[in-house]
């Protein structure tokens, strides 16, 4: 019986865990959708669009158990006015396009670092995956182009990255190469940040849970 009673409490505890779990998810999830539906400009903290991504992302199993994240984020980072929705469809673009790139990697890593300095804020997300030769770098950013064969790539999450955040004055700079994986570097100037015109991207979409890889391409 006491044994049988250890169990149940172990049992009983890992229920919890997992049901916290559940209900940390579901409310991110909401709090994501709630953000994303408002197209008005209002202060937001890119660490925290950041974070929210992630924790959202967490849903994915894969993503939650198989990639090991590092997070360097700049606290003193200042809030700027923007579109939620820009920015937080512009990381879940760019974090499909990580993890179509390791999907069959040994290793799986995904750096995400902050800073801000010089009135610039830079946003530095990079990627153990398969990585991009020159000829794939030049189109990455043209709509529907992706060199993705499972028929899953729309080739329009880097085009919608572009298209989203460009209006800012962001200037999106990628470093990749085979074998070595891709960094991708925004950099997003506080002066004048607000978007000139409304912003419509190549019919972005949500990502659908546990199918990573929408991107125009994968590095």
């Amino acid at each position: 019986l006491a044994r049988l009673g250890g169990d149940l409490h172990a049992y009983l505890d890992t229920a919890f865990d997992g049901t916290k779990e559940m209900r940390e998810i579901i409310s991110t999830i909401l709090d994501k959708g709630r953000n994303e539906q408002r197209l008005d400009s209002t202060s937001v903290n890119i660490n925290d669009v950041l974070t929210t991504t992630l924790r959202f992302w967490e849903a994915d199993a894969a993503f939650k158990h198989g990639v090991e994240k590092i997070l360097n984020l700049d606290p003193d980072l200042p809030a700027v006015e923007a579109v939620y929705a820009h920015w937080s469809q512009s990381f879940d673009n760019l974090l499909s396009n990580a993890m179509a790139a390791m999907v069959d990697t040994d290793v799986k890593q995904l750096s995400i670092r902050t800073e801000f300095g010089d009135q610039n804020i830079r946003i530095e997300i990079q990627d153990t995956g398969h990585g991009m030769d020159e000829t794939t770098l030049e189109r990455i950013f043209d709509p529907f182009f992706t060199t993705r064969s499972d028929g899953l790539g729309t080739g329009l999450g880097l085009a919608s990255v572009k298209a989203l955040l460009e209006p800012y004055g962001v200037t999106i700079g990628v470093a990749s190469s085979p074998g070595r994986g891709t960094r991708f570097e925004l950099t997003l100037p506080l002066v004048d940040n607000k978007p000139d015109a409304p912003v419509s991207p190549p019919q972005a979409s949500r990502r659908r849970l546990r199918r990573a890889g929408d991107g125009a391409a994968s590095g």
